[in-house]
């Protein structure tokens, strides 16, 4: 056996460099960097008038896909500690790669050393000397896409290799990716990657060698679902492999020596990566990898003399243990072996290195500032806590004293406040109110409005029942409509009217009674309850006449006889001014109001309970933003209140239609 100096000074280098990188960082500091004051030593609590001030961006904290996750900034730190570059630049753990990306407008920086000395490999007396340089980037665009950049070289010195030592140097990987989170701690994508290598005796690219390699990505990460201190990670991909033409045309297999100093190949392959990050410390998180690659249609007939014959042990597979280390933040250090797990090469495919030593530094760059914190001693005065309510209002018939459901409830003196609305049992609750008197009017369709005076003290508390007066019907009819099943027991429905009204909804209530003063004319009635068919009647109103009407509803059944296809029903009226989907919401005309006002058009608001009315048949629309813009008139004090107001108003017709 030779073991020449190189090899010596190989592993001094390789196994004394990472103890000697965590003991630098342990003794040096910065210059002009302050000694940590133990607590208690001459500073002050809050107790003591003293405040704590930071220099902190604004906005939300952000999590590792850059979602707001409501946690605090310590949180998201220890969450971006462990975002590190793998192999190929992309967040990840060596060659296996992470389907989430990290926070958007990062960077990402690593710098790999590897190599082992051995005998008889690839070939029966052989010594093997191998060392492997990297350095790759990583760019997270935005939570859904990021990309990577590589750049590898090899040296291999083997005994009976002709020649002793091939080089490979410049040979880069290029590529895409996209994420998508499934829901909070999972995490899907997939990559794309071009490898081109270096030419054989020049400096530039053999693009006839370029190979391709698309993977599937999925990312478990434990600690977001359970709290529990492991992310996992697996790759399924398939590689085009085109290096076979850097081997001399000269029709005679290439050396298992020589394939394995170009580092090419010859067949495609399926390959597979499994990984896992155990994040038991802040500063030590111990890794694994497996990777197995495997070759598609490979030939038989076509060998070289020193290879081996084809079978399980032929195929690249192998298995990595080692940690990462976070000396200082955002810088990692990475130490760790591969274990080959195949030992019998064959012609064309990739072989697998006994064993591996590997180290690895990793630095990452965010757009987060560096938070400064200092002590600042202000005067606390002493303030007067005062309580502000706020007060239940019910609004009921005078007569049966009955509630009487989406009565409007106008603050007369308080431009701050929209109008508010009653639900289905006559209950709303009010603002907070600070102490003092306050002047509301209350209407509702078929009642008389009227104006009350509210008196608001700390002990405010009891529930203020309003009752209001029918008001007569003057040229107009009246609808008393009850609501049945089939064992004649009252149902609450939703009730739709059609034609001219179609911008008018409403709801029975508990007793299933449901009244509405309309104008004469002819009405297209429908009337819908969970659980129960719909159905659609005709109803005359005639002017200064009550029409009385009873519907009884039959539950929906369901058997196991063959459904005969219906055609789909014709889209509602809704679907003409306003359409939800997944993607958005889209109305036939704005949303406006009046002038200098927060009162919204009749136009807009027959869009919005087009809106309400798509949002109830779309289940899977559980929340919508509002959004509203003023024309840039009067102080900014204005502007907000007006857009607060315009923003309730449309709020509330929302809410009111269901």
């Amino acid at each position: 056996m030779r073991i020449d100096t190189f090899r010596y000074l190989f592993f001094i280098l390789l196994l004394g460099s990472a103890p000697s990188a965590l003991a630098q960082t342990d003794t040096e500091k910065p210059a002009g960097a302050d000694e940590t004051k133990p607590k208690g030593q001459g500073e002050k609590t809050p107790s003591e008038d003293t405040e704590t001030s930071k220099v902190a961006p604004t906005g939300p904290v952000v999590d590792d896909l850059g979602v707001d996750n409501g946690s605090d900034a310590s949180e998201s730190d220890r969450s971006l500690r462990h975002r590190f570059a793998g192999n190929y630049g992309a967040v990840g753990v060596l060659n296996t790669i992470a389907a989430d990306l990290g926070v958007a407008n990062t960077f990402r920086l690593r710098g790999l050393l590897g190599g082992f000395s051995t005998e008889n490999f690839p070939i029966d007396g052989a010594e093997n000397d191998f060392l492997k340089t990297g350095l790759s980037l990583g760019y997270t665009l935005s939570s859904e896409w990021a990309f990577n950049l590589a750049v590898n070289g090899t040296s291999n010195t083997n005994s009976l290799g002709q020649p002793e030592l091939i080089q490979t140097q410049g040979d880069l990987t290029i590529g895409g990716q996209y994420a998508y989170s499934l829901k909070s701690g999972y995490t899907m994508g997939a990559v794309l990657n071009a490898h081109l290598m270096s030419d054989v005796g020049s400096g530039g690219f053999a693009l006839d060698a370029t190979s391709f390699e698309l993977r599937g990505l999925f990312t478990v990460d434990y600690q977001r679902l359970e709290g529990e201190p492991v992310r996992l990670h697996a790759n399924l991909g398939y590689f085009v492999e085109n290096g076979e033409s850097l081997n001399p045309q000269n029709g005679v297999e290439p050396s298992l020596i020589q394939e394995f100093g170009l580092q090419n190949g010859r067949y495609d392959r399926l390959s597979l990566n499994l990984a896992a990050e155990i994040l038991i410390h802040e500063e030590i998180v111990p890794f694994f990898e497996y990777e197995v690659s495997m070759p598609i249609l490979v030939e038989l007939a076509r060998r070289s003399d020193d290879s081996n014959d084809y079978g399980f042990y032929s195929i690249p597979h192998s298995v990595s243990f080692g940690a990462r280390f976070l000396p200082i933040e955002r810088l990692a250090l990475e130490g760790g072996l591969q274990l080959g797990l195949s030992d019998q090469p064959y012609t064309g495919v990739p072989a697998t290195a006994p064993w591996m030593l590997f180290f690895a530094v990793a630095y990452h760059l965010d757009p987060e500032p560096v938070v400064v914190e200092r002590t600042v001693s202000v005067k606390v005065p002493e303030t007067k806590t005062v309580s502000h309510p706020r007060i239940e209002l019910r609004v009921v018939d005078s007569e049966r004293e009955e509630a009487i459901p989406d009565a409007q409830v106008a603050w007369t003196g308080h431009p701050e406040f929209t109008t508010q609305v009653t639900d289905t049992d006559g209950f709303l609750k009010t603002y907070r109110l600070a102490p003092g008197s306050y002047s509301v009017t209350i209407s509702a369709d078929g009642f008389k409005s009227d104006t009350r005076e509210i008196l608001v003290d700390e002990k405010s508390a009891a529930t203020r029942v309003f009752k209001l007066e029918k008001a007569p019907l003057g040229r107009r009819g009246l609808l008393k409509l009850a609501v049945r099943n089939e064992k004649q027991k009252p149902l609450k429905a939703l009730v739709q009217f059609g034609g001219k009204a179609a911008d008018i909804t409403g709801q029975s209530d508990l007793k299933g009674l449901y009244e509405r003063a309309l104008d004469p004319g002819d009405y297209s009635l429908r009337v819908n309850a969970r659980g129960y068919r719909e159905v659609n009647r005709k109803v005359t109103i005639q002017s200064g006449e009550t029409a009385q009407v009873e519907l009884r509803l039959q539950p929906i059944t369901f058997d196991a006889s063959p459904v005969t296809p219906r055609r789909r029903p014709a889209a509602r009226t809704s679907g003409r001014l306003a359409r939800v989907t997944r993607m958005g919401i889209a109305v036939k005309s704005p949303i406006k109001f009046e002038k200098a006002s927060s009162t919204l058009t009749g136009t807009s608001v027959r869009v919005l309970r087009a809106v309400a009315q798509e949002m109830r048949d779309k289940p899977y629309v559980r929340r919508i933003r509002v959004e509203v813009h003023t024309d840039g008139r009067g102080s900014a004090a204005e502007q907000l209140t007006q857009s607060r107001q315009r923003a309730e108003a449309v709020k509330t017709v929302l809410v009111k239609n269901g």
